[in-house]
């Protein structure tokens, strides 16, 4: 890879967020999807980490319903994940709140 993924502490969170939903219906699909999921983020965007669209000064990708958002930073070679989540909901302005 040509760059490391970094995901912040929010990311995180949102990781764990997706993972207590899905959990509720099946706790052993949950770890799978979850870890499947940051493995194909951290693939994908250590090799294209400016594949994606932008939205202001970030980047987001769709990884099947799901939306990462993210920057990119040229001098560490590092993309910082700012967001993760359903694709449906109103990522903009979640992103538009943690931005502030």
């Amino acid at each position: 890879m040509s760059y490391r993924v970094n995901f912040t502490e929010l990311a995180d969170h949102d990781l764990d967020d997706i993972l207590d939903y899905i959990a509720q219906d099946n706790p052993v699909n949950a770890i799978n999807f979850i870890d499947q999921l940051e493995e194909r983020i951290t693939k994908t965007l250590g090799v294209f980490p400016n594949g994606g669209n932008r939205y202001k000064s970030a980047r987001y990708f769709s990884f099947d319903n799901y939306v990462v958002v993210y920057d990119v930073d040229e001098s560490s070679k590092t993309v910082n994940i700012l967001l993760i989540t359903e694709g449906h909901r109103q990522w903009k302005a979640v992103l538009d709140s943690r931005m502030l």
